[in-house]
Protein backbone atom coordinates (compact mmCIF):
# COMPACT_ATOMS: atom_id res chain seq x y z
CA UNK A 1 0.00 0.00 0.00
CA UNK A 2 2.94 2.21 -0.11
CA UNK A 3 2.89 5.90 1.42
CA UNK A 4 -0.58 4.65 3.51
CA UNK A 5 1.29 1.46 5.56
CA UNK A 6 4.15 4.53 6.59
CA UNK A 7 1.14 6.77 7.64
CA UNK A 8 -0.89 3.90 9.30
CA UNK A 9 2.02 2.55 11.32
CA UNK A 10 3.26 6.21 12.67
CA UNK A 11 -0.15 7.01 13.11
CA UNK A 12 -0.37 3.68 15.50
CA UNK A 13 2.71 4.66 17.56
CA UNK A 14 1.65 8.42 17.59
CA UNK A 15 -1.57 6.79 19.28
CA UNK A 16 0.42 4.60 21.33
CA UNK A 17 2.86 7.86 22.42
CA UNK A 18 0.03 9.87 23.18
CA UNK A 19 -1.47 7.41 25.51
CA UNK A 20 1.33 6.51 27.88
CA UNK A 21 1.92 10.63 27.93
CA UNK A 22 -1.52 11.14 28.69
CA UNK A 23 -0.54 8.70 31.44
CA UNK A 24 1.76 10.31 32.54
CA UNK A 25 0.35 13.72 32.38
CA UNK A 26 2.75 15.01 29.90
CA UNK A 27 2.04 16.87 26.92
CA UNK A 28 1.05 14.96 23.69
CA UNK A 29 3.64 16.43 21.73
CA UNK A 30 5.89 13.98 23.60
CA UNK A 31 3.55 10.91 23.06
CA UNK A 32 4.29 11.87 19.01
CA UNK A 33 7.98 12.08 19.43
CA UNK A 34 8.17 8.69 21.48
CA UNK A 35 6.14 7.30 19.32
CA UNK A 36 8.26 8.09 16.10
CA UNK A 37 11.48 6.87 18.46
CA UNK A 38 9.65 3.32 17.98
CA UNK A 39 8.79 3.16 14.49
CA UNK A 40 12.26 5.07 13.79
CA UNK A 41 15.30 3.06 12.02
CA UNK A 42 16.85 3.07 15.49
CA UNK A 43 14.72 1.13 17.22
CA UNK A 44 13.50 -2.34 16.61
CA UNK A 45 10.03 -3.72 15.96
CA UNK A 46 7.94 -2.33 13.60
CA UNK A 47 10.24 0.65 11.53
CA UNK A 48 8.91 3.13 8.78
CA UNK A 49 11.37 2.39 5.37
CA UNK A 50 13.39 4.90 4.49
CA UNK A 51 11.60 6.27 1.58
CA UNK A 52 8.59 6.08 3.60
CA UNK A 53 10.50 8.59 5.92
CA UNK A 54 11.05 10.99 3.83
CA UNK A 55 7.36 10.60 2.51
CA UNK A 56 6.36 11.77 5.99
CA UNK A 57 8.98 14.09 6.84
CA UNK A 58 6.77 15.88 3.31
CA UNK A 59 3.86 15.44 4.68
CA UNK A 60 4.66 16.76 8.13
CA UNK A 61 5.68 19.82 6.06
CA UNK A 62 1.89 20.93 5.97
CA UNK A 63 1.66 20.44 9.37
CA UNK A 64 4.22 23.28 10.22
CA UNK A 65 2.55 25.62 7.53
CA UNK A 66 -0.64 24.99 8.87
CA UNK A 67 1.00 25.63 12.67
CA UNK A 68 2.31 29.17 11.40
CA UNK A 69 -0.68 29.55 9.65
CA UNK A 70 -2.86 29.19 12.46
CA UNK A 71 -0.50 31.53 14.44
CA UNK A 72 -1.26 34.18 11.68
CA UNK A 73 -4.94 33.48 12.55
CA UNK A 74 -4.36 34.08 15.92
CA UNK A 75 -2.24 37.22 16.32
CA UNK A 76 -3.62 40.45 17.39
CA UNK A 77 -1.46 43.10 19.26
CA UNK A 78 -4.50 43.15 21.31
CA UNK A 79 -3.35 40.47 23.18
CA UNK A 80 0.07 42.21 23.45
CA UNK A 81 -1.26 45.88 24.83
CA UNK A 82 -1.35 44.83 28.78
CA UNK A 83 2.14 43.36 28.70
CA UNK A 84 3.19 45.15 25.56
CA UNK A 85 6.32 46.58 27.11
CA UNK A 86 7.98 43.07 28.21
CA UNK A 87 6.62 41.49 25.15
CA UNK A 88 7.74 43.75 22.35
CA UNK A 89 10.75 44.96 24.00
CA UNK A 90 12.06 42.44 26.45
CA UNK A 91 11.22 39.20 23.87
CA UNK A 92 13.34 40.51 21.31
CA UNK A 93 16.19 41.30 23.55
CA UNK A 94 15.66 37.84 25.13
CA UNK A 95 15.87 36.23 21.59
CA UNK A 96 19.02 38.60 20.89
CA UNK A 97 21.13 36.98 24.03
CA UNK A 98 19.84 33.47 23.85
CA UNK A 99 21.21 33.79 20.26
CA UNK A 100 24.58 35.25 21.35
CA UNK A 101 25.02 32.96 24.27
CA UNK A 102 24.00 29.68 22.51
CA UNK A 103 26.68 30.58 20.06
CA UNK A 104 29.04 30.30 22.42
CA UNK A 105 27.60 27.36 23.92
CA UNK A 106 27.86 25.25 20.33
CA UNK A 107 31.38 27.16 19.19
CA UNK A 108 33.50 26.79 22.73
CA UNK A 109 31.81 24.17 24.79
CA UNK A 110 30.56 21.97 22.10
CA UNK A 111 33.44 23.05 19.19
CA UNK A 112 30.93 23.13 16.53
CA UNK A 113 31.93 25.42 13.56
CA UNK A 114 30.71 28.88 13.89
CA UNK A 115 27.85 28.45 11.16
CA UNK A 116 26.66 25.01 13.31
CA UNK A 117 26.78 27.34 16.52
CA UNK A 118 24.65 30.06 15.22
CA UNK A 119 21.48 27.30 14.21
CA UNK A 120 22.27 25.84 17.73
CA UNK A 121 21.45 29.90 18.81
CA UNK A 122 18.60 29.85 17.27
CA UNK A 123 17.33 26.26 17.99
CA UNK A 124 17.86 27.70 21.64
CA UNK A 125 16.61 30.70 22.05
CA UNK A 126 12.59 29.96 21.71
CA UNK A 127 10.44 28.63 24.71
CA UNK A 128 7.94 25.83 24.28
CA UNK A 129 4.28 26.79 24.27
CA UNK A 130 2.15 23.82 24.98
CA UNK A 131 4.55 22.39 27.78
CA UNK A 132 4.29 25.65 29.52
CA UNK A 133 0.76 26.69 28.96
CA UNK A 134 -0.28 23.24 30.18
CA UNK A 135 1.83 23.73 33.49
CA UNK A 136 0.04 26.93 34.22
CA UNK A 137 -3.38 25.51 33.48
CA UNK A 138 -2.71 22.78 36.06
CA UNK A 139 -1.11 25.29 38.75
CA UNK A 140 -4.35 27.26 38.21
CA UNK A 141 -2.67 30.09 36.95
CA UNK A 142 -4.41 30.67 33.98
CA UNK A 143 -5.92 34.74 33.91
CA UNK A 144 -3.46 36.17 36.19
CA UNK A 145 -1.06 38.74 35.01
CA UNK A 146 2.10 36.62 35.28
CA UNK A 147 -0.09 33.86 32.11
CA UNK A 148 -0.23 37.19 30.38
CA UNK A 149 3.13 38.25 30.58
CA UNK A 150 4.08 34.59 29.72
CA UNK A 151 1.71 34.33 26.66
CA UNK A 152 2.91 38.01 25.65
CA UNK A 153 5.94 36.78 25.30
CA UNK A 154 5.26 33.21 23.75
CA UNK A 155 3.95 35.02 20.95
CA UNK A 156 6.60 37.66 20.71
CA UNK A 157 9.00 34.63 20.50
CA UNK A 158 6.63 32.94 17.65
CA UNK A 159 6.99 36.29 15.47
CA UNK A 160 10.53 36.42 15.93
CA UNK A 161 10.95 32.75 14.27
CA UNK A 162 9.64 34.16 11.15
CA UNK A 163 12.73 36.27 10.00
CA UNK A 164 15.26 33.60 10.74
CA UNK A 165 13.24 31.15 9.16
CA UNK A 166 14.00 33.66 5.60
CA UNK A 167 17.79 34.42 7.08
CA UNK A 168 19.09 31.32 8.45
CA UNK A 169 19.08 29.00 5.27
CA UNK A 170 20.87 31.52 3.50
CA UNK A 171 23.80 31.57 6.34
CA UNK A 172 25.19 28.28 4.55
CA UNK A 173 25.99 30.72 1.22
CA UNK A 174 28.26 32.98 3.59
CA UNK A 175 31.16 32.22 1.21
CA UNK A 176 29.62 33.56 -1.15
CA UNK A 177 29.33 37.09 0.32
CA UNK A 178 25.95 38.61 2.32
CA UNK A 179 24.14 39.68 -1.49
CA UNK A 180 22.35 36.00 -0.69
CA UNK A 181 20.98 37.30 2.78
CA UNK A 182 20.56 40.78 1.10
CA UNK A 183 18.46 39.06 -1.50
CA UNK A 184 16.48 36.81 0.64
CA UNK A 185 15.26 39.99 2.74
CA UNK A 186 14.69 41.93 -0.39
CA UNK A 187 12.20 38.98 -1.84
CA UNK A 188 10.64 38.74 1.57
CA UNK A 189 9.72 42.57 2.23
CA UNK A 190 8.69 43.19 -1.24
CA UNK A 191 6.33 39.80 -0.89
CA UNK A 192 5.06 41.32 2.39
CA UNK A 193 4.41 44.63 0.29
CA UNK A 194 2.41 42.88 -2.56
CA UNK A 195 0.16 40.92 -0.28
CA UNK A 196 -0.84 43.51 2.67
CA UNK A 197 -1.80 45.67 -0.41
CA UNK A 198 -3.64 42.66 -2.68
CA UNK A 199 -4.06 40.57 0.18
CA UNK A 200 -5.85 42.09 2.64
CA UNK A 201 -8.57 42.65 -0.39
CA UNK A 202 -8.68 39.65 -2.45
CA UNK A 203 -8.42 37.47 0.69
CA UNK A 204 -11.41 38.25 2.74
CA UNK A 205 -13.01 39.25 -0.94
CA UNK A 206 -12.82 35.25 -1.45
CA UNK A 207 -13.82 34.32 1.71
CA UNK A 208 -16.74 36.39 2.40
CA UNK A 209 -18.06 34.86 -1.40
CA UNK A 210 -17.21 30.90 0.10
CA UNK A 211 -19.28 31.64 3.01
CA UNK A 212 -22.13 33.12 1.45
CA UNK A 213 -22.29 29.60 0.43
CA UNK A 214 -23.06 28.27 4.00
CA UNK A 215 -21.28 25.15 4.11
CA UNK A 216 -18.86 24.14 6.43
CA UNK A 217 -16.58 21.64 3.75
CA UNK A 218 -16.33 24.59 0.90
CA UNK A 219 -15.02 26.81 3.97
CA UNK A 220 -12.55 24.79 5.49
CA UNK A 221 -11.24 23.69 1.73
CA UNK A 222 -11.20 27.83 0.74
CA UNK A 223 -9.42 28.19 4.37
CA UNK A 224 -6.22 25.70 3.92
CA UNK A 225 -6.29 26.36 0.24
CA UNK A 226 -5.21 30.11 1.18
CA UNK A 227 -2.97 29.01 3.97
CA UNK A 228 -0.76 26.79 1.95
CA UNK A 229 -0.80 28.57 -1.28
CA UNK A 230 0.17 31.49 -0.20
CA UNK A 231 3.06 29.20 1.80
CA UNK A 232 3.21 27.57 -1.29
CA UNK A 233 4.28 30.92 -3.25
CA UNK A 234 6.56 31.56 -0.59
CA UNK A 235 8.19 28.69 -1.49
CA UNK A 236 8.34 29.40 -4.96
CA UNK A 237 10.63 32.67 -4.72
CA UNK A 238 12.68 30.86 -2.74
CA UNK A 239 12.11 31.99 0.40
CA UNK A 240 10.22 29.62 3.61
CA UNK A 241 7.31 27.89 3.15
CA UNK A 242 5.91 28.19 6.61
CA UNK A 243 6.79 32.02 6.15
CA UNK A 244 3.99 32.10 3.86
CA UNK A 245 1.48 30.83 5.60
CA UNK A 246 1.96 32.97 8.58
CA UNK A 247 1.56 36.01 6.82
CA UNK A 248 -1.33 34.18 5.15
CA UNK A 249 -3.25 33.98 8.36
CA UNK A 250 -2.20 37.77 9.60
CA UNK A 251 -3.91 38.80 6.60
CA UNK A 252 -7.48 36.99 7.74
CA UNK A 253 -6.65 37.36 11.18
CA UNK A 254 -8.34 41.07 11.50
CA UNK A 255 -11.58 39.44 8.62
CA UNK A 256 -14.87 38.31 10.51
CA UNK A 257 -13.82 34.97 9.17
CA UNK A 258 -10.89 34.44 11.17
CA UNK A 259 -12.50 32.31 14.25
CA UNK A 260 -13.88 30.00 11.94
CA UNK A 261 -10.98 29.83 9.49
CA UNK A 262 -8.74 28.56 12.74
CA UNK A 263 -11.74 26.13 13.99
CA UNK A 264 -11.70 24.89 10.47
CA UNK A 265 -7.96 24.18 9.98
CA UNK A 266 -7.65 23.09 13.62
CA UNK A 267 -7.63 18.89 12.88
CA UNK A 268 -6.24 18.96 9.93
CA UNK A 269 -3.14 21.02 11.60
CA UNK A 270 -2.94 18.78 14.63
CA UNK A 271 -3.25 15.45 12.71
CA UNK A 272 -0.37 17.18 10.29
CA UNK A 273 2.31 18.18 13.25
CA UNK A 274 1.37 14.83 14.82
CA UNK A 275 3.50 13.60 11.59
CA UNK A 276 6.10 16.47 11.91
CA UNK A 277 6.57 15.54 15.72
CA UNK A 278 6.83 11.63 15.17
CA UNK A 279 9.15 12.04 12.43
CA UNK A 280 11.11 14.81 14.69
CA UNK A 281 11.05 11.01 17.36
CA UNK A 282 12.63 9.14 13.86
CA UNK A 283 15.71 10.82 13.69
CA UNK A 284 16.44 10.64 17.61
CA UNK A 285 19.37 7.72 17.77
CA UNK A 286 18.33 7.00 21.67
CA UNK A 287 21.64 4.82 21.28
CA UNK A 288 23.47 7.09 20.75
CA UNK A 289 21.76 9.49 23.90
CA UNK A 290 22.51 6.51 26.17
CA UNK A 291 26.15 6.60 24.78
CA UNK A 292 26.31 10.24 25.49
CA UNK A 293 24.64 10.29 28.53
CA UNK A 294 27.05 12.79 29.41
CA UNK A 295 27.11 15.49 26.91
CA UNK A 296 23.49 15.56 26.81
CA UNK A 297 22.92 16.14 30.53
CA UNK A 298 25.94 19.10 30.48
CA UNK A 299 23.90 20.55 27.51
CA UNK A 300 20.80 20.26 29.13
CA UNK A 301 22.26 21.89 32.19
CA UNK A 302 23.43 25.17 30.05
CA UNK A 303 20.53 25.50 28.28
CA UNK A 304 18.41 25.83 31.12
CA UNK A 305 21.24 28.04 33.30
CA UNK A 306 21.89 30.12 30.67
CA UNK A 307 18.18 31.01 29.39
CA UNK A 308 16.95 30.90 33.14
CA UNK A 309 19.33 33.78 33.91
CA UNK A 310 18.63 35.68 30.51
CA UNK A 311 15.00 35.84 31.26
CA UNK A 312 15.32 36.82 34.60
CA UNK A 313 17.22 39.43 33.87
CA UNK A 314 15.54 40.82 31.03
CA UNK A 315 12.87 40.72 33.26
CA UNK A 316 14.09 42.26 36.32
CA UNK A 317 15.55 45.43 33.78
CA UNK A 318 11.95 46.25 32.36
CA UNK A 319 11.06 46.51 36.09
CA UNK A 320 8.81 43.37 36.30
CA UNK A 321 8.21 42.57 39.94
CA UNK A 322 11.21 39.56 41.30
CA UNK A 323 8.34 37.25 42.27
CA UNK A 324 7.28 37.15 38.38
CA UNK A 325 10.91 37.45 37.43
CA UNK A 326 12.54 33.96 39.12
CA UNK A 327 9.16 32.18 37.67
CA UNK A 328 10.00 33.47 33.95
CA UNK A 329 13.22 32.34 34.79
CA UNK A 330 12.71 28.84 36.42
CA UNK A 331 9.78 28.16 33.95
CA UNK A 332 10.35 29.24 30.17
CA UNK A 333 14.09 27.95 29.95
CA UNK A 334 12.26 25.03 27.40
CA UNK A 335 12.81 24.50 23.89
CA UNK A 336 10.05 25.35 21.57
CA UNK A 337 8.19 23.15 19.20
CA UNK A 338 9.23 26.04 16.60
CA UNK A 339 12.62 25.55 17.57
CA UNK A 340 12.46 21.46 16.05
CA UNK A 341 11.73 22.95 12.54
CA UNK A 342 14.59 25.06 12.58
CA UNK A 343 16.90 21.86 13.94
CA UNK A 344 14.71 19.76 11.32
CA UNK A 345 15.86 22.55 8.95
CA UNK A 346 19.20 22.85 9.02
CA UNK A 347 19.53 18.52 9.10
CA UNK A 348 18.29 18.95 5.60
CA UNK A 349 20.65 21.29 4.38
CA UNK A 350 23.42 19.74 5.16
CA UNK A 351 24.62 22.44 7.80
CA UNK A 352 24.41 20.21 11.65
CA UNK A 353 24.82 16.24 11.50
CA UNK A 354 22.84 13.30 12.01
CA UNK A 355 24.93 13.23 15.69
CA UNK A 356 24.56 17.11 16.50
CA UNK A 357 20.58 16.82 15.77
CA UNK A 358 19.92 13.80 18.12
CA UNK A 359 22.05 15.79 21.03
CA UNK A 360 20.16 19.03 20.58
CA UNK A 361 16.80 17.15 20.41
CA UNK A 362 17.35 14.97 23.58
CA UNK A 363 18.37 17.88 25.47
CA UNK A 364 15.45 19.67 24.28
CA UNK A 365 13.23 16.91 25.50
CA UNK A 366 14.55 17.21 28.97
CA UNK A 367 14.42 20.44 29.14
CA UNK A 368 10.38 19.87 28.33
CA UNK A 369 10.07 17.44 30.75
CA UNK A 370 12.08 19.88 33.16
CA UNK A 371 9.39 22.55 33.00
CA UNK A 372 7.15 21.86 35.89
CA UNK A 373 9.49 21.44 38.28
CA UNK A 374 10.80 24.68 37.52
CA UNK A 375 7.41 26.49 38.04
CA UNK A 376 6.59 24.34 41.02
CA UNK A 377 10.65 25.88 42.16
CA UNK A 378 9.52 29.24 41.60
CA UNK A 379 7.80 30.04 45.21
CA UNK A 380 10.78 28.32 46.65
CA UNK A 381 13.52 29.94 45.39
CA UNK A 382 11.57 33.75 45.43
CA UNK A 383 11.65 32.72 49.42
CA UNK A 384 15.26 32.31 49.51
CA UNK A 385 15.92 35.41 47.53
CA UNK A 386 13.61 37.50 49.59
CA UNK A 387 15.63 36.43 52.64
CA UNK A 388 19.15 36.73 50.93
CA UNK A 389 18.30 40.14 48.92
CA UNK A 390 15.93 41.14 50.95
CA UNK A 391 13.39 41.72 47.98
CA UNK A 392 9.96 42.51 48.35
CA UNK A 393 7.03 40.53 49.63
CA UNK A 394 4.76 38.09 47.96
CA UNK A 395 1.74 39.96 46.27
CA UNK A 396 -1.00 38.30 44.51
CA UNK A 397 -1.74 40.40 41.26
CA UNK A 398 -4.97 39.33 39.35
CA UNK A 399 -5.08 40.23 35.44
CA UNK A 400 -8.59 41.32 33.68
CA UNK A 401 -8.64 41.85 30.04
CA UNK A 402 -9.88 44.74 28.61
CA UNK A 403 -12.72 41.94 27.00
CA UNK A 404 -16.27 41.83 28.68
CA UNK A 405 -16.88 40.62 31.83
CA UNK A 406 -20.10 39.28 32.68
CA UNK A 407 -21.96 38.80 29.63
CA UNK A 408 -24.41 36.23 27.75
CA UNK A 409 -23.37 34.88 25.06
CA UNK A 410 -25.95 34.53 22.25
CA UNK A 411 -25.85 31.87 19.62
CA UNK A 412 -27.73 32.33 16.58
CA UNK A 413 -28.64 36.08 15.45
CA UNK A 414 -32.04 35.42 13.76
CA UNK A 415 -35.26 36.87 15.01
CA UNK A 416 -34.94 35.18 18.40
CA UNK A 417 -31.04 36.43 18.77
CA UNK A 418 -32.30 39.88 17.47
CA UNK A 419 -34.85 40.02 19.91
CA UNK A 420 -32.71 39.06 23.13
CA UNK A 421 -29.88 41.54 22.00
CA UNK A 422 -32.09 44.47 21.50
CA UNK A 423 -33.80 43.53 25.21
CA UNK A 424 -30.59 43.23 27.08
CA UNK A 425 -29.20 46.52 25.14
CA UNK A 426 -32.07 48.37 26.51
CA UNK A 427 -30.51 46.84 30.02
CA UNK A 428 -27.18 47.79 29.23
CA UNK A 429 -25.94 44.05 30.00
CA UNK A 430 -23.25 43.17 28.12
CA UNK A 431 -23.50 40.55 25.16
CA UNK A 432 -21.78 38.74 22.10
CA UNK A 433 -23.51 37.14 19.39
CA UNK A 434 -22.43 33.95 17.49
CA UNK A 435 -23.27 33.64 14.14
CA UNK A 436 -22.49 31.05 11.00
CA UNK A 437 -24.85 32.17 8.59
CA UNK A 438 -23.42 35.26 6.55
CA UNK A 439 -27.08 37.46 5.87
CA UNK A 440 -27.86 37.26 9.49
CA UNK A 441 -24.57 37.83 10.73
CA UNK A 442 -23.94 41.01 8.40
CA UNK A 443 -27.41 41.88 9.73
CA UNK A 444 -26.49 41.71 13.14
CA UNK A 445 -23.17 43.59 12.42
CA UNK A 446 -25.03 46.61 10.64
CA UNK A 447 -27.16 46.95 13.58
CA UNK A 448 -23.98 47.46 15.89
CA UNK A 449 -24.20 44.52 17.79
CA UNK A 450 -20.95 42.35 18.81
CA UNK A 451 -20.91 39.40 16.59
CA UNK A 452 -18.46 36.86 15.95
CA UNK A 453 -18.49 34.89 12.60
CA UNK A 454 -18.25 31.11 12.75
CA UNK A 455 -20.13 27.61 13.96
CA UNK A 456 -20.69 27.99 18.06
CA UNK A 457 -19.73 24.30 18.12
CA UNK A 458 -15.96 24.33 16.64
CA UNK A 459 -13.84 25.47 20.17
CA UNK A 460 -12.22 28.14 18.68
CA UNK A 461 -14.88 30.00 17.70
CA UNK A 462 -16.58 29.71 21.08
CA UNK A 463 -13.18 30.55 23.07
CA UNK A 464 -13.22 33.65 21.15
CA UNK A 465 -16.34 35.34 22.98
CA UNK A 466 -14.53 35.01 26.49
CA UNK A 467 -16.93 32.13 27.97
CA UNK A 468 -14.93 32.19 31.17
CA UNK A 469 -16.19 35.76 32.00
CA UNK A 470 -19.76 34.84 30.69
CA UNK A 471 -22.88 34.48 33.08
CA UNK A 472 -24.66 32.42 30.28
CA UNK A 473 -25.14 31.14 27.51
CA UNK A 474 -28.44 31.27 25.36
CA UNK A 475 -29.09 28.35 22.49
CA UNK A 476 -31.59 30.28 20.34
CA UNK A 477 -32.40 27.48 17.98
CA UNK A 478 -34.94 24.46 18.71
CA UNK A 479 -32.17 21.71 20.03
CA UNK A 480 -31.71 19.67 16.70
CA UNK A 481 -28.35 17.21 15.74
CA UNK A 482 -26.46 20.21 15.51
CA UNK A 483 -26.84 21.53 19.01
CA UNK A 484 -25.68 19.12 20.70
CA UNK A 485 -21.60 19.17 19.73
CA UNK A 486 -22.09 22.54 20.73
CA UNK A 487 -23.34 21.78 24.70
CA UNK A 488 -20.54 18.81 24.38
CA UNK A 489 -17.97 21.55 24.02
CA UNK A 490 -19.72 24.03 26.70
CA UNK A 491 -19.62 21.25 28.96
CA UNK A 492 -16.22 19.69 28.58
CA UNK A 493 -14.42 22.74 28.91
CA UNK A 494 -16.76 25.18 30.80
CA UNK A 495 -18.44 22.68 33.11
CA UNK A 496 -20.18 25.75 35.29
CA UNK A 497 -21.75 27.74 32.15
CA UNK A 498 -25.31 27.95 32.40
CA UNK A 499 -27.17 27.15 29.51
CA UNK A 500 -30.55 28.31 28.33
CA UNK A 501 -32.04 25.77 25.41
CA UNK A 502 -34.55 25.87 22.98
CA UNK A 503 -36.70 22.77 22.38
CA UNK A 504 -39.44 21.71 20.40
CA UNK A 505 -40.09 18.19 21.24
CA UNK A 506 -40.53 15.70 24.39
CA UNK A 507 -37.30 13.50 22.42
CA UNK A 508 -35.39 16.20 22.98
CA UNK A 509 -35.74 17.05 26.33
CA UNK A 510 -34.67 13.94 27.65
CA UNK A 511 -31.74 14.21 25.44
CA UNK A 512 -30.75 17.36 26.44
CA UNK A 513 -31.28 16.49 30.44
CA UNK A 514 -28.41 13.55 29.63
CA UNK A 515 -26.36 16.46 28.62
CA UNK A 516 -27.22 18.22 32.04
CA UNK A 517 -29.11 21.25 30.48
CA UNK A 518 -31.85 22.14 33.15
CA UNK A 519 -32.82 25.43 31.67
CA UNK A 520 -35.15 24.58 28.74
CA UNK A 521 -37.86 26.48 27.18
CA UNK A 522 -40.64 25.15 24.36
CA UNK A 523 -41.33 27.72 22.00
CA UNK A 524 -44.34 26.79 20.48
CA UNK A 525 -46.00 26.38 24.40
CA UNK A 526 -45.12 29.99 24.86
CA UNK A 527 -46.36 31.33 22.14
CA UNK A 528 -49.82 29.23 22.61
CA UNK A 529 -50.05 30.59 26.27
CA UNK A 530 -49.36 34.45 25.47
CA UNK A 531 -52.31 33.92 22.58
CA UNK A 532 -54.41 32.66 24.76
CA UNK A 533 -53.83 35.41 27.38
CA UNK A 534 -54.67 37.46 24.26
CA UNK A 535 -58.16 35.94 23.82
CA UNK A 536 -59.06 35.77 27.07
CA UNK A 537 -58.77 39.26 27.71
CA UNK A 538 -61.64 39.55 25.58
CA UNK A 539 -63.70 37.89 28.25
CA UNK A 540 -63.40 40.86 30.77
CA UNK A 541 -61.52 37.83 32.92
CA UNK A 542 -59.42 39.29 35.70
CA UNK A 543 -55.74 40.13 34.84
CA UNK A 544 -54.87 38.15 37.94
CA UNK A 545 -57.14 35.07 37.39
CA UNK A 546 -55.57 34.79 33.84
CA UNK A 547 -52.00 34.81 35.24
CA UNK A 548 -53.19 31.95 37.82
CA UNK A 549 -54.11 29.90 35.46
CA UNK A 550 -51.96 30.18 32.40
CA UNK A 551 -49.12 30.17 35.44
CA UNK A 552 -50.90 26.71 36.23
CA UNK A 553 -50.87 25.59 32.40
CA UNK A 554 -47.46 25.96 32.16
CA UNK A 555 -45.99 24.29 35.21
CA UNK A 556 -48.67 21.16 34.03
CA UNK A 557 -47.25 20.99 31.03
CA UNK A 558 -43.49 21.65 31.69
CA UNK A 559 -43.69 19.13 33.97
CA UNK A 560 -45.68 16.18 31.38
CA UNK A 561 -42.65 17.32 29.16
CA UNK A 562 -40.23 16.89 32.29
CA UNK A 563 -39.05 19.72 31.78
CA UNK A 564 -37.80 22.33 34.75
CA UNK A 565 -39.49 25.46 34.93
CA UNK A 566 -38.13 28.52 35.74
CA UNK A 567 -40.61 30.56 37.17
CA UNK A 568 -41.00 32.03 41.07
CA UNK A 569 -43.73 30.02 42.84
CA UNK A 570 -45.31 34.00 43.31
CA UNK A 571 -46.31 33.22 39.57
CA UNK A 572 -47.44 30.14 40.13
CA UNK A 573 -50.28 31.10 42.98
Amino acid sequence: MGIATDLITVMLAALLGAIIARALKQPYILGYILGGMLVGPYTAGPTVSGDGQQNIELLSNIGVALLLFALGLDFSLKKLKPVRVIALLGTPLQVGLTMLCGWGIGYYLLEWSSLQAVWFGAFMAFSNTMMILKTLENRGQMGTYLSAIVVGILIMQDICTIPLLVVLPTLSMVGEGFMPIVWALGKGAVFLVGMFVLGTRLIPWILSIVASAQSRELFMLASSTIGLGVGYTTFLLGLSFPFGAFVAGVLISESDYARQALGDIAPMRDLFCMLFFASIGMLINFGFILHNIIPVVKLTVAIILVKGIIFWLVATVLRIRQQKALTLGLGMFSIGELSFLLASIAEEAQVITEQQSSLMLAAAILTMLLTPLGFKMSPVAFKLFRKVFRLEVVEAESYISDGKRDHVIIVGAGRVGFAIASILTEFLIPFVMIEYNLPAFLAAKKKGFPVIFGDAAVPEVYDSADPQAAQLTIITAPATTGCFPLIGTIRSRYDNMEIIASVSSDDQVEQLKQCGIDVMINPALEASLEMTRLALEHFDIEDKNIGSMLSAYRVKQYTAGQISPQFSEEETR
